[in-house]
């Protein structure tokens, strides 16, 4: 099974919000997509990430852990749970879908 599909029903069965698939093939060689959601407690980040990491028994993985922000790394997909303040802190739609802003704020150096 397709590990887009295993995740992104994983997410949907334990009431994950706002899930969003970003392709990012044409931005890296690192992964292929990054996937991103919002949970509401780091227990249930947690259980979720496991579950993930059970279903995709086969695919080298890597997770790490926190309360606000949860990362499991599956190769060529990246999945990432957060807490709703820490979603809208890090915005990583807007970075990998190219909409931030470039450069470093504050850098008059060009």
């Amino acid at each position: 099974m397709d590990i887009i599909k295993i995740v992104s029903d994983t997410l949907e069965k334990y009431t994950a919000r706002d899930v969003v698939v970003i392709p990012t093939h044409n931005k890296t060689d690192l992964f292929q997509y990054l996937i991103v959601a919002t949970i509401a407690n780091p227990v249930h980040m947690r259980h979720i990430a496991h579950e993930i990491l059970g279903r995709v028994r086969e695919t080298p993985s890597h997770e790490e852990p926190g309360d606000e922000w949860y990362l499991v790394d599956l190769q060529s997909v990246i999945v990432n749970i957060f807490s709703a303040e820490a979603r809208t802190r890090f915005d990583l739609e807007g970075l990998w879908s190219g909409d931030a802003p470039q450069g470093v704020p504050g850098n008059t150096d060009g």
